[in-house]
């Protein structure tokens, strides 16, 4: 089994995930992602807040992913679950984290300021993710 790279605010994105995204190949890679953690829950990550598996078929690889407020998004999701950048966990712990430290909350009106994707990911919140 692999190892991920994953920027933390990935996180959300994968357990918000509904098969949209900023093409197809973006599309097409995430949804293999999403489906590849929920198999292999176990799986370890490596959180880092820079180009990951995700960001790999992004066609803005490299720009917008590089704005201070997506870093200061990946650095909100570190601190709130009080984690760190280049720290090494199963994906299911990173989950629980995020669901209890952040979804469950209700914290994403602060984490997710200029995310051009939180309005989707507000309209699911109140749904069970795990």
């Amino acid at each position: 089994m692999s190892i991920y790279n994953l920027r933390p605010h990935h996180g959300l994105c994968i357990m918000f995930f509904e098969g949209k995204g900023y093409n197809e190949k973006f599309i097409k890679n995430m949804d293999k992602v999403v489906k590849s953690l929920d198999k292999f829950p176990d799986t370890e990550i490596i959180l880092n807040s820079s180009n990951d598996i995700i960001c790999s078929a992004c066609p803005h690889k490299g720009t917008s992913c590089a704005e201070k407020s997506v870093l200061n998004i990946d650095a909100k999701i570190l601190s709130i679950c009080q984690l760190k950048n280049g720290e090494k966990i199963k994906f299911s712990e990173f989950k629980y984290l995020i669901h209890n430290n952040v979804i469950a909350l209700l914290s994403l009106e602060h984490i997710c300021t200029g995310c051009r994707w939180k309005t989707l990911c507000e309209s699911k919140i109140k749904k069970p993710l795990l």
